[in-house]
Parts: C-alpha cells; structure tokens; sequence
C-alpha cells in the first residue's frame, strides 16, 4: 500500500492540473460514444445550452461515485461540466463564459418575458434583487426551468441577461458556484 500512494498522488495531482483545462487537447481529439448512461447529462446539457440533444458530442466523461466531470462541445465550443449526487451545473472552468455572456443577448434580446404565476418565482427574485442591488420588481424573467433539486434561470437586469442557477435551496449565478 505505500508503495501505491506515490502513484495515487500523481494521479490525484494530475486529474486536479486538468481540472482548469483550456481545452485545447480535446480540438483534435475524435468524441466519445454516446451511452446509456450519458442520457441525463445530455439531457441537462441541451436544456443548458438550448440544443437538441444530437447537437452535442461528449469528449471527456468521468464517472465517480456521487460525482462526474464532462468535456461536451456544443455549436464548435467546449464547455465543462460536473455532477455532485444527481445534480448537473456547468463548470467556472469554461474558457467561453464571454462568449457565453453574448449568447444569452443574443438568444433572448427579441424574447417576451414569461408571465408566472404569482409567488412562484419568490425565491429567485429575492436572491437575484440582493445580488444586483435593485428591485425585484425590475427583474424580468426570461427562462425558468425547474427540475428535482435543481434550477435555471435566464433574467434581465438593467438591460443585460443573466444566467442563475439552483442546487436544492441555494440560488447561485452561473459560472459562480458557491461551493
């Protein structure tokens, strides 16, 4: 065993120097095969990215117990993901979160605002009104996507878009995790 934990070391070390990746040694690389297993993550991908499923290719697929790390490319540009438990969220780790900024203003610069039903969206406003400092009021909501444990959330605040996103109780802008 001690001679093991040396090499478990270097795996660990290695695994974490990766963990911030700039992706540029998945440009060549050939997508992995889509499995049975990839399904959820496809699935939350597409909603995150607002794709068809078939649309994106998975590059790196890591499965741990209670825990994955993903390497997807959607539209030419890869993206990081992870899952604690059951629950999927994008990885700060992206080198397109500008780009990622711009793509919100594009896809919901023509949209309507959506019309909840009173109450239901209480716990986003509260938080994204003492994030931003203004109003709830002035938030206007744009994508509300809610699923067991999890949520996503596209508002506008003083005329610029904002993603958030939900673990459990907790409300985070995307990118920003609070873990």
């Amino acid at each position: 065993m001690k001679k093991m934990l040396p090499i478990m070391a270097l795996l660990i070390a290695t695994t974490l120097s990766n963990a911030g990746d700039n992706f540029e040694r998945f440009k060549n690389a050939q997508p992995l095969e889509q499995t049975g297993s990839s399904g959820k993550l496809l699935k939350y991908v597409a909603q995150d990215q607002g794709v068809d499923k078939t649309a994106i290719e998975i590059y790196k697929q890591y499965e741990g117990i209670g825990q994955g790390e993903y390497i997807v490319k959607v539209k030419g540009a890869f993206f990081a993901y992870k899952r604690v438990g059951s629950v999927f969220s994008r990885s700060k780790n992206n080198d397109n979160n500008s780009a990622v900024a711009s793509e919100l203003q594009q896809r919901y610069k023509d949209s309507t605002p959506l019309v909840l039903q009173e109450g239901k969206a209480k716990g986003l406003l509260e938080y994204v009104a003492q994030d931003k400092g203004i109003e709830e009021s002035a938030i206007l909501i744009f994508k509300y996507y809610e699923s067991s444990g999890q949520g996503e959330y596209v508002v506008k605040v003083n005329e610029e878009f904002y993603e958030y996103k939900r673990m459990g109780s907790v409300y985070y802008e995307a990118g920003n995790p609070p873990f």
